[in-house]
């Protein structure tokens, strides 16, 4: 159902026939941030609810994203990933390179990330209480500062590949 509304969204502004149809209008698409499962639950249990949140929940959406957006042909900023790889190079829990197995990540997407890693300078011990997610997270779910930054990153580095004359600088 999800993959259904996606396509469904996109076709109200793709589509001649519908009263929303633009032409012109350039859809990039981003997927779910990963959540950092402690984390989460911990912030919840302290506000007295439930975990409501799975990172590999999360995933699937996240790869569903991804593929809606390939079929259309239309880019994808892959922040669960990002964020994967970043959170568990930070605490050497996977090399980045091996990221790149099973054909999700290009090479070039595995090099951007590593660069991305040094401008963060991020040092964490793989004793992090709450695996590195903190890094990206305020609270399991929601993005901080760095997040934002990773994000924003990510966005201006698929707009000036996939659409040059959007660069913003």
């Amino acid at each position: 159902m999800f993959a259904q509304n996606l396509r469904y969204i996109v076709s109200l502004l793709r589509s001649p026939e519908s009263a929303h149809y633009s032409p012109h209008t350039r859809i990039l698409f981003v997927t779910p941030p990963a959540v950092g499962d402690r984390m989460h639950a911990e912030s919840m249990r302290k506000r007295g609810l439930p975990s409501t949140h799975q990172n590999q929940l999360t995933r699937r959406y996240a790869e569903i994203v991804c593929s809606v957006a390939h079929d259309l042909g239309s880019p994808c900023v892959d922040l669960w990933t990002a964020m994967e790889l970043m959170v568990k190079k930070a605490t050497n829990r996977a090399p980045l390179a091996a990221a790149a197995r099973g054909g999700m990540l290009g090479s070039d997407f595995v090099q951007a990330l590593g660069k991305l890693r040094n401008i963060f300078d991020t040092q964490l011990s793989a004793l992090s209480p709450f695996e590195g997610y903190e890094m990206y997270l305020s609270d399991g779910l929601r993005l901080n500062a760095n997040g934002n930054r990773l994000l924003y990153k990510l966005i201006v580095s698929t707009l000036v590949t996939t659409w040059p004359e959007l660069r913003p600088y």
